[in-house]
């Protein structure tokens, strides 16, 4: 599945608690180390059969953005995941996001990136 890109000029455990709080899913937030994540910390959490993945951004595009969010079928869960399925979440989390903390999101696609802007809306 294809990373999204941000920034958030917050200290990692503020940006932890602003991503999955917004996804409603900040109470089973669980902490990893990995040596492949910048600083050996990632977080992640679970929703509706997919694992959602927070890590400071070492993957690309370090210099445009501070943050990558995965989104990929939880292999645990035994919930049915299709393709399609995986497209609507990432599409839903990129918008939840991007509406709710006013962020700009970078998403790879057809290997190109593209810049996601926060959409004017009155609510």
């Amino acid at each position: 599945m294809s990373p999204l890109f941000f920034n958030l000029n917050r200290d990692f455990d503020s940006v932890v608690e602003s991503i999955f709080g917004v996804l409603d899913i900040l109470e089973k937030v669980v902490e990893g180390d990995s040596l492949n994540s910048f600083g050996g910390v990632y977080y992640e959490s679970y929703m509706l059969g997919m694992v959602i993945k927070l890590e400071r951004n070492s993957y690309a595009y370090e210099n445009d953005f501070n943050y990558t969010l995965w989104v990929d079928k939880d292999y645990n869960s035994s919930v049915k995941i299709t393709g399609e399925i995986e497209k609507s979440m990432l599409d839903l989390i990129l918008s939840l996001l991007s509406i709710n903390l006013n962020v700009e999101i970078g998403i790879e696609k057809d290997g190109e990136l593209l810049i996601i802007s926060p959409p004017s809306i009155n609510i």
